[in-house]
């Protein structure tokens, strides 16, 4: 296609140059305007065809999913165990269309990101060097007189905050003992509010950790995890806040169990084994949510299958 295109931009060329110096090829022929056009069908078909796609996706409702498999150790295959909808064993009624809602992350602009960075940098002690900030198509970054730096991504909010420039710089006094309630009443200094139903986590090396997976709460959705670290002066030296809010946007008809796994016993896993016909088996069966090209959390089959003594994630998509 690309060179089908510069072959008809060429003729362009050639025809506008002959036409003006009035010469003639070497059939003593004029170059015919038709023949010149007819050359850039390539071009018109190929922007055709991309029109057809981005408009077609700008029109659909739902961003984009596709089947996803990965290898996965055999140890975490037990994150499965907490907040699953089952689908085997014929928990879901089939005779029945299945609905599940859908949720959509919030995307920030630059005012409301910089409001966050106000909070951040004053509590640091710290102003924000307006000539350093750096703008990304899905991220900005913030730099402060003082070497504080606050990343913070459109889609959902997502931070990373360093109170010096790097996270190594160590504490002469890490706090290694606060509780769950002391991190929050921390956290909520930085307007970081951690939803009802997360996991606290002290590592014990003077960071924290919260976790949540998938917790509905108020027509809203949680799902990921936060790593700070505080210091013996009522701050954080560093915070990792990966924890997405999703608000409730919709129901949507699924397909059913069985249909997805039968799109599972379609699936083409030639890429992950050596065997022409591989023996699989499904050691567990869920529906769990992922982030489409769109910003909406959608709900997904997701299957651990055992394929030849090794374990894989495969995700479904759901929203027929």
């Amino acid at each position: 296609i690309g060179t089908m295109t510069g072959y008809g931009f060429y003729a362009i060329v050639r025809c506008f140059f002959v036409h003006i110096r009035k010469e003639k090829n070497e059939k003593n022929e004029k170059i015919s305007g038709r023949y010149t056009i007819a050359l850039q069908l390539p071009l018109i078909l190929f922007c055709c065809s991309l029109t057809f796609i981005f408009v077609s996706y700008a029109m659909q409702e739902l961003g984009n999913l596709s089947d996803t498999c990965m290898s996965i150790e055999e140890s975490d295959s037990a994150i499965y165990s907490v907040n699953e909808q089952d689908t085997s064993n014929g928990s879901i009624d089939e005779s029945k269309d299945l609905t599940c809602p859908v949720y959509k992350v919030k995307k920030y602009n630059q005012e409301e990101t910089k409001q966050i960075a106000d909070t951040f940098f004053e509590i640091a002690g710290d102003t924000i060097d307006q000539e350093s900030t750096i703008y990304y198509d899905d991220t900005i970054i913030y730099r402060g007189m003082n070497n504080t730096s606050l990343w913070i991504d459109y889609l959902g909010g997502t931070i990373v905050y360093n109170e010096s420039s790097t996270q190594d710089d160590a504490i002469d006094n890490p706090v290694t003992d606060a509780t769950e309630d002391t991190i929050k009443e921390m956290l909520q200094l930085y307007g970081i509010v951690i939803p009802d139903g997360a996991v606290f986590t002290n590592v014990m090396d003077g960071s924290y950790t919260f976790t949540v997976k998938e917790a509905v709460a108020d027509n809203k959705m949680y799902d990921g995890s936060l790593t700070c670290q505080p210091d013996d002066q009522g701050k954080m030296k560093y915070i990792r806040g990966y924890i997405k809010c999703y608000d409730y946007y919709k129901d949507f008809v699924v397909i059913s169990a069985k249909a997805a796994y039968q799109r599972v016993q379609e699936y083409d896993f030639r890429d992950y084994t050596e065997k022409d016909i591989p023996v699989i088996s499904i050691e567990h069966e869920c529906i769990e949510y992922r982030s489409d090209t769109k910003g909406y959390f959608q709900p997904v089959y997701t299957y651990i299958i055992r394929l030849d003594d090794e374990l894989f994630e495969l995700s479904i998509p759901a929203v027929g």
